[in-house]
């Protein structure tokens, strides 16, 4: 019977992902419509309260979450930068709550991703156990934590004193097989840069070359002080129009001229627009986000551990995982721990369960033996022949 259910689970899985991650016919936004909004946890509004992620922008189908890392949100246990706090959130759970609610409203959510001169070496990434990770380790490890999150990409912010070589170009390819234009997710993933047009943003001139560029959705500019046509030309005289987009700051661009410049360049001659700290000011972002209009998001998208009538989410401790799930109404329920190949690791229960709440533990043990390998397994959720699937990272 196991060896018959082992065989079945990658079925499951499949079927999962069908439950789970079904799009509409626009995954991402049209081409020359991607309105971008970054929010920044230390942001100082002005004319405005503290707004949190689902309530900083009307406008924005693409929205980048800054400061802070990606592995602090999917580990929280052994990181964490102190960078994601403010008045709103006071803890990592709200934000992931707040990440999952944007996506169910058809908006990408991207994490940034702040290169390093560590991104110039062998080994671009140190974990919190001492591991050093090569550029495939590395981005390897930067997608199970868009996984275990549920981003719908990365965002790399270029300006923290890497160089140009060899290394840094291996690593920025290495995560253009994970998401973007070129992944086995191109329908449904973004893959993008923040650069700046100036020697203040090595090694971000080399975006301009196509064999670097090809791997992204687009290009965002960053250096908000300089003159717009100047900037936007700076990246689009390389790569076109339509793979470019000038980013605003509330701080640095005055509302006119960003509007100034958007007549210029009607949409979809570009990739879009781009706010950074768009949480300083709703009304000014929601302003230049708006000249793009209303193009279709996707309104049918469905969420990683959200099933109609039941809903899942994971905790990491330091040598478990609590499984946390609810019941609307009372079903026959099973849970398995089940690796990337399909291999169940562990049955936690198959029972009938009561509505409400339930929360069960794991600890990391495989059949009750040894400890299992690092790296993305499934929590497989079965309720009355429902399943549904939520990642998580074992470190």
């Amino acid at each position: 019977m196991e060896k018959q259910i082992q065989k079945a689970i990658p079925v499951l899985l499949i079927i999962s992902a069908l439950i789970l991650f079904a799009d509409s016919s626009y995954a991402l936004p049209p081409a020359g419509y991607n309105k971008v909004a970054y929010y920044t946890f230390d942001a100082t509004p002005v004319d405005q309260d503290v707004l949190s992620l689902t309530t900083f922008t009307d406008e924005a189908n693409v929205v980048i979450v800054f400061e802070g890392t990606l592995w602090e949100l999917a580990d929280t246990v052994h990181y964490d930068t102190q960078w994601m706090r403010n008045k709103v959130y006071k803890s990592k759970r709200k934000i992931l709550d707040d990440i999952q609610s944007l996506r169910e409203k058809g908006i990408l959510v991207l994490m940034n991703v702040d290169d390093a001169p560590s991104w110039s070496t062998e080994t671009p990434f140190t974990a919190w156990n001492g591991k050093k990770c090569d550029y495939r380790e590395f981005a390897a490890f930067v997608d199970s934590c868009v996984k275990v999150v549920g981003f719908d990409g990365i965002s790399l912010d270029v300006e923290h004193n890497a160089v140009d070589n060899t290394h840094y170009r291996n690593l920025i390819r290495e995560f253009g097989k994970y998401f973007g234009p070129l992944s086995s997710d191109s329908l449904t993933t973004i893959y993008t840069a923040a650069v700046y047009n100036s020697r203040y943003g090595v090694p971000g001139e080399i975006f301009r070359e196509e064999d670097v560029s090809r791997y992204l959705n687009f290009v965002m500019d960053m250096g908000y002080h300089h003159d717009n046509e100047i900037r936007f030309a700076f990246w689009a005289d390389h790569l076109g129009a339509s793979k470019v987009m000038p980013g605003m700051s509330h701080q640095d661009n005055s509302l006119k001229s960003a509007m100034d410049w958007l007549s210029r360049h009607p949409a979809p001659e570009t990739a879009g627009i781009m706010v950074y700290a768009a949480n300083v000011n709703k009304q000014y972002t929601d302003s230049i986000l708006s000249v793009l209009g209303d193009p279709p998001v996707r309104s049918d998208r469905k969420i990683t551990g959200r099933v109609g009538y039941t809903s899942m989410h994971v905790e990491r401790y330091q040598r478990s995982f609590m499984f946390h799930f609810s019941l609307k109404s009372a079903a026959t329920v099973s849970l398995n721990i089940v690796s990337l190949n399909g291999r169940i690791c562990r049955k936690i229960f198959d029972n009938h369960c009561l509505s409400g709440n339930h929360v069960t533990k794991w600890n990391y043990s495989e059949n009750g033996k040894s400890t299992i390998a690092a790296g993305v397994h499934y929590a497989v959720l079965d309720i009355d022949g429902v399943v549904m699937s939520v990642p998580f990272v074992v470190f």
